[in-house]
């Protein structure tokens, strides 16, 4: 900050002069700086539509032009509800199902006969040749070894590896979780999947392993009675097994899909069977539609809600000067009315406005001679007053429909036509998505997007424009600010002349007389 003391020789207030000299100078500049807040709030009011836009386009549209987001169904299970439950996927196939199960699948297991050690202060998490002394057996050999579990060949190191880290290695490379149980000292293996899944043809009840060729280690060090499948240390797997409509069957696993239903059984049926009845869910069918119903309505009042902002235009932005003498409180409140209206009856968002509501109102060519619009299964709007917005006027309308004709329904939404120019075969949901697509892109063109250069934007490329215009002006302004302090300068240097020369001839007067 440069800092100037004049008037020292005229008593003239420099300052005040030439801040008032300046001030009607600094008019255009001002204008220029208010010009460019305006610009950048009108650019941050058109991507902030974006972004709601580009969500509505991205998250919800997107969503409801999916068949699956509006083909619901739903299971019943009567008879013997607990035996087991039913969860339909959204393509799952109507049907009824009595299932009558006789046994669960459980998987196969195999632990040791006793504790694995002779002192209990033994680590699982240590080297386990460093714990070799408190074994029952230590490891022999070389300390390496090879075991086969279901067919499938692991190597473990005894000098590298803790106890712990071996029964992890057999878990991540075989189809058997092993793990060591501190409270008896005993090491269990069980399989990852349950029925006859196990042995080397994967058809087995039980685990079959085979020891290192060399040393015993699952034999002598772990304690796994390996070629005897007794009721002490062994457990069998076994299929589940019921009967579906009549028909024996049987599964690997208690979880398990009939065409697109998932059946997970919790327990034997005690000849009480379970009748698992899937059809469509009309209620979710309902409340989807319903949804789709706000979101349009959200993302239609979001461009209504800019379009009809009131415009204060007593409110222009403020310039540093000004912000100096108000309260932050009051410059909050005063830029809240200068930001308003930015974007009122803005072309882009006229456009998209009008094409939302005209889609929500289109016909569907979807192979139906009853249910073709909105309107038709219930949907539309109230009241002029409602501006497009739509609702649900008539919802025994829309549960008649979806029952009578299902699929016509979905399609008045997501129908995705025969791909040629005419899109009267088009559902609006996805008419609308092209649309919203062409608005953010008229957006994108308008205002840019965070981050993006200026200039690639027409309203970026005002800004660019406009700041060098500000940053010629300020320079100009400066230039001119120094010129008037330099000819107030020179000013006083003559005034100090013309002082001194007066004093100098008012002594020599004085001299003069008082030499007679």
């Amino acid at each position: 900050m440069t800092m100037r003391i004049s008037g020292l020789q005229t008593g003239f207030d420099t300052d005040t002069a030439i801040k008032e000299m300046m001030q009607a100078q600094r008019m255009p500049y001002n204008n220029m700086l208010r010009k460019k807040q305006v610009f950048e709030w009108q650019r941050d009011a058109y991507r902030e539509m974006n972004t709601k836009l580009t969500d509505f386009r991205n998250n919800k549209l997107f969503k409801y032009k999916l068949e699956t987001t509006f083909n619901s169904n739903k299971a019943t299970v009567t008879g013997n509800t607990v035996a087991l439950t039913a969860t339909p996927s959204s393509s799952a196939t109507p049907q009824t199902l009595a299932i009558n199960v006789t046994t669960l699948a459980k998987s196969a297991a195999k632990y040791s006969d006793a504790a694995i050690y002779s002192n209990p202060t033994f680590s699982a998490s240590a080297v386990l040749t460093s714990e070799s002394a408190k074994l029952n057996n230590a490891p022999t050999g070389d300390g390496i070894y090879t075991v086969t579990i279901n067919g499938t060949a692991v190597t473990l190191d005894a000098n590298t590896q803790s106890l712990n880290s071996m029964l992890n290695k057999i878990t991540r490379e075989t189809n058997v979780s092993a793990f060591y149980d501190s409270s008896t000292g005993k090491v269990s293996f069980s399989a990852k999947n349950s029925g006859l899944t196990n042995g080397t043809s994967g058809t087995d009840a039980h685990i079959e392993f085979v020891d290192d060729p060399d040393d015993a280690f699952l034999v002598d060090v772990l304690g796994i009675n390996i070629g005897t499948n007794n009721a002490g240390n062994s457990v069998a797997g076994t299929d589940a097994a019921m009967t579906i409509n009549g028909m024996a069957t049987t599964r690997t696993s208690n979880s398990f899909e009939i065409n697109g239903t998932t059946i997970n059984l919790l327990q034997t049926s005690g000849g009480n069977a379970s009748t698992v009845t899937v059809g469509q869910d009309i209620d979710a069918q309902v409340e989807t539609i319903k949804k789709f119903i706000s979101d349009y309505n959200d993302a239609l009042g979001s461009i209504q809600g800019k379009l009809k902002e009131p415009k204060y235009r007593d409110f222009q932005p403020l310039i540093d000067e000004e912000k100096e003498a108000m309260k932050d409180s009051d410059i909050e409140k005063y830029e809240k009315k200068a930001q308003s209206g930015l974007l009122k009856n803005d072309g882009i968002l006229r456009m998209l406005e009008s094409k939302l509501r005209g889609l929500a109102q289109k016909s569907v060519d979807n192979g139906s001679t009853t249910y073709k619009t909105l309107s038709s299964i219930g949907i539309g709007s109230s009241d002029y007053k409602d501006e497009g917005k739509l609702t649900l006027k008539s919802e025994s309308k829309l549960r008649a429909a979806l029952a009578a004709e299902p699929d016509k329904v979905m399609a008045i939404f997501n129908n995705v036509g025969n791909g040629d120019s005419n899109t009267s075969d088009v559902g609006i949901v996805n008419r609308m998505y092209d649309e919203v697509k062409t608005g953010i892109d008229l957006i994108v063109k308008k205002a840019g997007t965070f981050g993006a250069f200026e200039n690639v934007s027409s309203l970026g490329s005002q800004l660019s424009r406009l700041n060098k215009e500000i940053f010629r002006k300020n320079d100009y302004l400066n230039n001119l600010e120094n010129k008037l302090y330099l000819q107030f300068s020179r000013m006083e240097r003559a005034m100090a002349e013309f002082n001194s020369q007066s004093t100098y001839l008012s002594n020599t007067v004085m001299a003069m007389q008082n030499a007679k």
